[in-house]
């Protein structure tokens, strides 16, 4: 795991996580938020995995990267390292159009998992 800027807020990791995987389809970028023990939880019942593969994967079969649109719901500052951010995150290409917002996923075609993922994902980060 790489070091967060002292200066980067909760809110700007979170965009750069989302560019890195979304709109770079960046694997070795991403996989430097992430924590080893990492769990991506879905929006459907019982969809949840473990682990950095999942991550690489995901990227492996997106046909073409997003423009990437998050906005920021709710941010709620825990302590010094730990923040709670809620997020709408639209991702567009010629293929997939989704919306997700606070847990609940409206799309035109499903085909990405990760949208979904992430919406609901800790990352783990030291700030």
């Amino acid at each position: 795991m790489r070091e967060v800027k002292v200066s980067m807020s909760a809110v700007e990791t979170a965009r750069e996580f989302c560019r890195a995987w979304f709109e770079k389809l960046d694997l070795d970028e991403v996989i430097t938020f992430l924590a080893e023990d990492i769990t991506f939880v879905g929006t459907g019942e019982d969809e949840f995995v473990r682990g950095k593969p999942y991550v690489r994967q995901d990227i492996s079969e997106l046909a073409e990267p997003f423009v990437c649109r998050m906005e920021t719901i709710h941010e709620l500052s825990l302590t010094a390292c730990a923040h709670s951010l809620a997020v709408s995150l639209t991702l567009k290409n010629s293929i997939v159009l989704t919306r997700e917002e606070g847990g609940r996923s409206e799309a035109s075609m499903w085909r990405n998992r990760a949208a979904a993922s992430v919406a609901k994902s800790i990352i783990h980060r030291r700030w």
